[in-house]
């Protein structure tokens, strides 16, 4: 019965262990999270605009730029406001990376002629658009442009196989578009159209 007690005993301050363990490592994130957030308190709105200006220009690809500006967003009211006020974040419209409600609002945001658009046909998407959507899509989002248009100062587009059968349409969505700022036009079809497909 001793060694029945012993071991009852010991395996009572082996879970108290674990669970002080536990309860010390919640503290310390705890702990750290404060400490994060009294250093933010510390820094200007001025100051937090340039350090998030500069973390998204760094960040190599569409998606990731996305991905910064959603979770700044979510860390606090604070936050919130300051990258709402930054139109650099909002400036960069990808088709690839954005929902037209999504685009729509980077557009709304963007008062300046520093917009930055790219749109390109869903071939890559998972799980793969019927047609029509597709078409919808990619219809949506020229209108968007054009609505657009005078605030775009570089404008990507990617042509495709898929195009060729709406070109009249785009043709007449696009025809009251005007660019006065745009600097950087680019046209690729060298991945998807070859002689003769248009």
């Amino acid at each position: 019965t001793n060694l029945r007690i012993a071991g009852s005993v010991e395996d009572l301050l082996r879970r108290m262990l674990v669970s002080a363990g536990v309860a010390v490592k919640d503290l310390k994130a705890k702990f750290s999270d404060l400490v994060n957030q009294r250093k933010f308190q510390a820094f200007s709105d001025d100051i937090l605009s340039i350090v998030f200006e500069m973390a998204y220009q760094m960040l190599p690809d569409n998606k990731q730029k996305l991905k910064i500006v959603k979770s700044l967003l979510m860390v606090s009211r604070r936050f919130q406001n300051i990258v709402n006020r930054l139109p650099a974040l909002w400036s960069n419209i990808s088709s690839s990376t954005l929902r037209l409600q999504e685009a729509e609002l980077f557009a709304s945001r963007i008062s300046s002629p520093i917009i930055t658009i790219s749109i390109s046909d869903g071939s890559r998407h998972k799980p793969k658009p019927t047609r029509e959507a597709e078409e919808n899509r990619i219809l949506s989002m020229y209108r968007l442009a054009v609505s657009i248009s005078s605030r775009i100062r570089s404008f990507y587009i990617q042509v495709s196989y898929n195009d060729a059968t709406y070109l009249k349409k785009l043709t007449e969505i696009c025809q009251s578009a005007s660019f006065p700022a745009l600097s950087d036009l680019t046209l690729d079809g060298s991945r998807y159209l070859t002689r003769g497909t248009m």
